[in-house]
């Protein structure tokens, strides 16, 4: 009894909240549903007539928001469950100029290529079983492409973003085999995939054909480290405890080395001519990832740090057994190779404090040689050495601290060009039910027959119009970006390619990952990481369809529970 009285009284309060928020001519039809409520019998049925009665109220409340008439006039009341508003011209034509406009930008190439790049946020959320760094199928179709073309610069440009090591080497190999020229591809290709098997072969070509260059050399050292890591009971590769003869002898040949050069200039023109010759549109699939934007191997900071502890412990040897030009030939053998590593991967503060430690001792030992002119010098170098570690340690703690507000912008334009994504998938997906709706209510395609109702009018429109507004906010989003891009095809700027690689990587993620905030790391001090990472979103999003679908079972199972008991209670009466 207290159950029935409730729903009586839920019944109630539903359809008079109905029949507030519906407008004023639909109103006394709503008070005539309520009188008629007092007659239903059955507690469930009461509920279903209050339910089907406040949807009618509410659809019409809908629709006075939507598609309000100018020019209103009194008309006779009628069962609004039987009215069906005929087209609305004006709606339907502001529909279909947005969806002419939409077109028009989809004919527009920067449009298209901004609407690819909004697509990217979903591969990790659609495609959860695969690996990001094994999914490159846009790449393995391209590469199927140079191969049938015979193209060699074309097989470079893919070996060098293949995850694939074996796929990466036998593209790099037969790219060669096209044209010899392209050797140094072998580096590029080999300090990204050291553990490929050709790679020891690949590195004494190289020694031959570009001596004098590093990078052969820590590429072997890099394979030294990860063939160690793989050994029972592994450890750290970037500070193991002992040392390999092999690796000794390959960082000893890299610090001896004249220069370091990973190739990249030429990789650059290779990238942009292939982008010309097959017009690459996808800048995601020309602009290298952050891990390697700097060509050189993984482990070469880590490498290089070691082995110029282990120079200077030795030059501090020789000096203590009175081989003062040994030990200068090894303090200067590292500053050389620290002042090259540095112009190239561009990781000063991993070297500051090796610096001035290098100077001091230069200083001491020429002291002891009574050299004063070379003494000073090497003192007064110590000293600016010190003061740019300062230097250098203050601007990376603040660009540390502030780097969300230096990725404000990429990151902002990054979220604003998913979030339009976001709308116009919504957007078309309204459109396509209400689409759907006008298939179902009408059997023929006759414009002079066609009815449609207002609800639908104004999902339609509603749907044209989002399409629209979310077009013109991408457009307007990701142009800056796009001109980026145009200008490296025209003539090969690179100068804002790291503008262009920061916006390219929040798009890779989520919609709501790029927002990253301060937080302690134990080894490190600070680190920035997502509020909400990208694993965490695809299963929150996920759950979200699973209990949306359930609920919209549930939903529709108990409406049908609901309509049957209503027709057992009208038989009964």
């Amino acid at each position: 009894m207290m159950g029935g009285a409730f729903l009586q009284r839920l019944a109630v309060c539903v359809l008079r909240a109905g029949i507030r928020l519906a407008p004023s001519d639909t109103r006394e039809w709503g008070n005539a549903m309520l009188a008629e409520l007092q007659h239903i019998e059955g507690n469930w049925a009461a509920m279903a007539w209050a339910l089907g009665g406040a949807s009618v109220l509410a659809k019409h409340a809908l629709i006075a928001l939507l598609l309000p008439a100018r020019n209103r006039q009194a008309a006779p009341i009628g069962n609004p469950l039987a009215s069906e508003a005929k087209m609305h011209k004006p709606s339907l034509i502001t529909g279909g100029a947005c969806l002419a406009a939409v077109i028009l930008f989809f004919l527009a190439p920067v449009f298209r290529q901004a609407f690819r790049v909004s697509l990217a946020q979903w591969q990790s959320v659609i495609h959860v079983s695969q690996s990001p760094w094994s999914r490159q199928p846009e790449l393995e179709s391209l590469a199927r492409r140079m191969e049938k073309n015979q193209d060699a610069e074309g097989m470079a440009f893919v070996a060098a973003r293949l995850n694939n090591s074996d796929e990466s080497g036998r593209l790099a190999n037969e790219a060669v085999r096209l044209d010899p020229k392209l050797i140094w591809i072998r580096g590029v290709v080999g300090a990204r995939h050291s553990g490929a098997p050709d790679v020891q072969e690949w590195v004494q070509k190289l020694k031959k054909w570009d001596p004098g260059n590093a990078l052969p050399y820590l590429i072997l050292a890099q394979r030294d480290d990860m063939e160690r890591v793989d050994m029972p009971g592994g450890w750290n590769a970037m500070y193991p405890p002992k040392r390999s003869a092999a690796w000794m002898e390959a960082m000893a040949g890299a610090f001896n080395s004249d220069r370091i050069d990973d190739y990249r200039d030429r990789l650059r023109m290779v990238d942009r001519t292939v982008a010309r010759r097959y017009g690459l549109r996808d800048p995601a699939l020309v602009v290298e990832e952050r891990t390697f934007m700097y060509r050189l191997p993984t482990y070469a900071t880590g490498d290089s740090v070691r082995y110029a502890r282990l120079a200077i412990e030795s030059g501090e040897e020789l000096e203590a057994r009175g081989n003062m030009n040994g030990a200068i030939e090894k303090y200067l053998m590292v500053i050389h190779f620290l002042h090259a590593f540095t112009l190239r991967a561009s990781y000063p503060f991993f070297f500051d404090s090796l610096m001035p430690n290098l100077y001091t001792r230069l200083a001491a030992v020429y002291g002891k040689m009574n050299n004063a002119p070379q003494s000073a010098y090497f003192a007064g170098l110590a000293s600016t050495a010190r003061h740019e570690m300062k230097l250098h340690g203050s601007q990376w703690r603040s660009e540390m601290e502030n780097r969300h507000d230096i990725l404000g912008v990429a990151s902002w334009n990054a979220l604003v060009v998913e979030a339009s994504d976001v709308a116009m998938l919504a957007s078309f997906c309204i459109l396509l039910t209400a689409l759907m709706v006008v298939l179902a209510r009408n059997r023929a395609l006759n414009s002079r027959k066609l009815r449609i109702g207002p609800v639908t009018t104004g999902l339609g429109l509603l749907g044209a119009a989002g399409l629209l507004v979310s077009s013109i906010t991408l457009y307007v989003s990701y142009r800056p970006y796009g001109a980026i891009y145009a200008r490296f095809l025209q003539t090969g700027d690179t100068s804002q390619f790291e503008i262009l690689r920061d916006f390219l990587g929040f798009t890779r993620s989520p919609i709501g990952t790029q927002f990253y905030r301060l937080g302690p790391l134990d080894y490190w001090g600070v680190v920035f990481s997502p509020y909400i990472s990208a694993p965490d979103f695809t299963f929150y999003f996920w759950l979200a369809v699973t209990v949306l679908g359930v609920a919209t079972l549930a939903v529709i199972g108990g409406w049908h529970l609901l309509k049957r008991r209503h027709a057992h209670s009208g038989a009964a009466a």
